[in-house]
């Protein structure tokens, strides 16, 4: 048996040289995880290693050889069914607005999709402007196919339908074109002139 000079255990011939590398190092090619990972710190501007790595797969990526996850995964007809049947059925549930679960927020116990459909709320019951959460659907048509558009607000009082926008896309304008009732956008400049937000 043969001592470690750093730590003092005791091993054989054969395990020694085993112990150094794995749990103090040799100094050349492993560091043990107690000294950090070997490449903490290395960039592809301080390391030709890495920026070797990263042209490769680059270059890999822009000649079709290899793939990003996303770009390769294809969903069956049948998964798609499955997503579009849980959407639908989650928008028909009793509290639909809660599918969207990375901005959501809670004002009287009712869900929204943003923090500013929430201040809007308090700012309509502080002036003493009955609303409602819609829940009504409105069909609209957009790059040739059909969809549905749920407004966020029903004033009872002026019969009107209130969206909540920070960003306008052109899907967006599509839905407000075709809409056949009335209907009030409320944009982010808007929200700030009143106070909303």
């Amino acid at each position: 048996m043969i001592a470690c000079e750093i730590c003092g255990k005791e091993f054989s011939i054969k395990g020694i040289g085993t112990h150094k590398w794995r749990v103090h190092g040799d100094g050349k090619n492993f560091v043990p995880k107690s000294y950090g990972a070997w490449n903490k710190g290395l960039t592809k501007e301080t390391d030709e290693r890495l920026k070797k790595s990263g042209q490769t797969f680059t270059r890999r990526l822009e000649n079709g050889e290899i793939k990003t996850w996303q770009e390769g995964k294809l969903l069956s007809e049948a998964h798609k069914k499955s997503i579009q049947d849980a959407v639908i059925q989650r928008v028909n549930s009793e509290n639909w607005h809660s599918f969207r679960k990375s901005k959501i927020c809670e004002y009287k116990g009712i869900r929204f999709d943003s923090g500013w459909e929430a201040k809007l709320a308090e700012w309509f019951d502080k002036n003493d402007v009955q609303w409602i959460r819609n829940k009504e659907h409105f069909a609209y048509t957009f790059e040739g196919k059909s969809h549905v558009y749920f407004p966020d607000f029903y004033v009872q009082s002026i019969d009107c339908y209130v969206e909540v926008k920070g960003r306008t896309s052109t899907r967006d304008e599509a839905k407000w074109e075709s809409f056949p009732k009335r209907l009030i956008v409320l944009k982010r400049d808007e929200l700030r002139n009143t106070k909303i937000i």
